[in-house]
């Protein structure tokens, strides 16, 4: 293998984020309705048990009230977050199979009931999103769009029958926000989805919801669900650092109940603000939270955070990812992670047999996937300075990157123009997170003009963080134009996700 400097755009938890967004993305607000959606205090039980993902404990409450009070009908509801939940944990064909079979069953029973309420429709939403996000997953993304329409049609005319509702506009914000950050290959899901909508009109829509949740002191539940739709949207479709700083600050200023969703929420933006300290703690308590369930994607993330530290256990992490996920995304990209480690601890046989193996294995689409087969078969090994420089910004380790990067380790090493590209590019991210931004339009102009002929994705994104620094420095115009310059750039790795930032980012300042 010939020696060369390659490296990476996500932060550590983007693609594995997305499921757990699934998972934690439809917990849904059991209030007060009338006789036939019941909230006895076994059924707040289970409700709290599943917020811990506690499915098993849930299920086994759910069924003993279905006995005892055979006219409830919410024990079914929840029941189908118990299934919609484990599907998305294990990645089991099987679970989804399943899942798709009852909630069917559960959304005729809906349907079957006669009654002036809110709470129907809502819930039929709510279960036809769950089949919405469990196709997503499962790459079934046709099937996913047309089980969206059928929430969209639910909520909007519950949203006419009962414009008072405060909750429709959680699920009309998502599914605004969803429709935004489809990729431009399929668009035929909008066409699907059969209607229209934007990230920041979905933001806009969630923080209503969260205001009048809090003016009413109704529905609280709901808010740590709510922020978790806007953390991801903030750290990882508009990547707002500003944004992430005010969640922060909202989150300590009006704490919520403990739960591994709100533990999760906090989680994400310590890791996307460089608060790495935090970390372990976070973890910590979502372990408790969750009664020590296996929840393979934790180990993804845990193993990630650890691998940006350069701390021996994310071996151990992310192999336990790879061995106890049933599903395909993602695992290409752990062993690569894994094959870094060794990489940059000085073992570059290790490195190389560990990626060999990843060519002709990979049934995983994500983009991360898609990174690590490409660079098994590029069959260059990566430069270990400029590499644990990435991962040292990855994990909001700075300074250290900075020191990293000017070491003569990576300055005496730059011999092709991609080298300079990336050097250029990761300093100029350096310099823009310790918030020099004059050091840091220098870098991404320097990696524009040495890599603009290069199909990696260094130029693209220079392009787009100088673009977030101009808004940063209230220069729209300028942001603009570079937004515009960064749909133009022809570059693969990780287009679809610096292409969906650059056009909401675009999108955004012209409304």
């Amino acid at each position: 293998m010939q020696q060369n400097k390659t490296g990476g755009y996500a932060p550590f938890f983007l693609s594995a984020r997305v499921v757990l967004l699934l998972i934690f993305s439809c917990f849904f607000s059991i209030t007060r309705p009338a006789d036939f959606f019941q909230f006895t205090t076994r059924v707040q039980t289970a409700y709290t048990s599943l917020l811990n993902l506690h499915t098993a404990e849930a299920d086994s409450l759910l069924e003993a009230e279905k006995k005892q009070n055979p006219g409830n009908f919410l024990p079914f509801i929840l029941q189908n977050h118990c299934d919609f939940v484990n599907t998305l944990i294990s990645g089991n064909p099987d679970d989804y199979k399943n899942l798709r079979k009852r909630a069917d069953a559960r959304l005729l029973l809906i349907s079957s009931i006669e009654e002036d309420s809110p709470y129907l429709l809502f819930y039929s939403a709510e279960l036809n999103m769950h089949l919405a996000i469990a196709a997503y997953s499962f790459r079934e993304f046709k099937t996913a769009a047309l089980d969206m329409n059928a929430a969209y049609r639910d909520i909007r005319k519950n949203e006419k029958r009962y414009p008072d509702f405060i909750l429709n506009k959680k699920w009309i914000g998502v599914l605004h926000a969803m429709y935004g950050v489809i990729p431009e290959e399929y668009s035929f899901i909008k066409w699907i989805m059969g209607y229209s909508g934007s990230v920041k009109q979905g933001m806009t829509e969630l923080n209503e919801t969260i205001r009048n949740i809090r003016n009413t002191k109704t529905f609280t539940e709901q808010i740590p669900e709510i922020q978790f739709f806007l953390v991801s949207i903030v750290t990882h479709v508009i990547d707002d650092i500003n944004q992430a700083t005010k969640l922060k600050a909202q989150f300590s200023a009006s704490p919520t109940s403990a739960t591994v969703v709100s533990e999760y929420n906090r989680l994400s933006l310590a890791v996307y603000l460089g608060d790495h300290d935090l970390l372990p703690a976070f973890f910590q308590r979502i372990d408790s939270l969750s009664g020590g369930r296996e929840i393979p994607f934790l180990y993804y993330l845990r193993g990630h955070a650890l691998l940006n530290a350069q701390n021996p256990d994310c071996v151990k992490y992310l192999m336990q990812f790879v061995s106890k996920y049933a599903g395909n995304q993602n695992k290409c990209s752990a062993r690569q992670k894994i094959a870094w480690y060794y990489l940059v601890s000085g073992n570059p046989k290790k490195y190389e047999s560990i990626m060999q193996g990843i060519i002709g294995t990979c049934r995983g689409d994500s983009e991360q996937d898609k990174a690590a087969v490409r660079e098994a078969e590029r069959a260059e090994i990566p430069n270990p300075a400029m590499l644990k420089v990435r991962l040292l910004f990855d994990g909001g380790f700075f300074t250290k990157a900075l020191q990293e990067i000017l070491s003569e380790e990576c300055t005496s090493e730059l011999y092709s123009r991609k080298d300079s590209s990336e050097f250029h590019y990761r300093l100029g991210r350096i310099y823009q997170r310790l918030r020099n931004f004059e050091k840091a339009k220098i870098h991404f102009m320097k990696c524009i003009q040495t890599g603009k002929e290069l199909k990696d994705y260094y130029v693209a994104n220079s392009a787009f963080q100088m673009g977030k620094i101009a808004e940063e420095t209230n220069d729209q115009k300028k942001a603009a134009e570079w937004y515009s310059w960064c749909l133009l750039v022809d570059f693969d790795e990780y287009r679809n996700a610096i292409r969906m930032k650059a056009k909401i980012a675009l999108e955004m300042l012209e409304e």
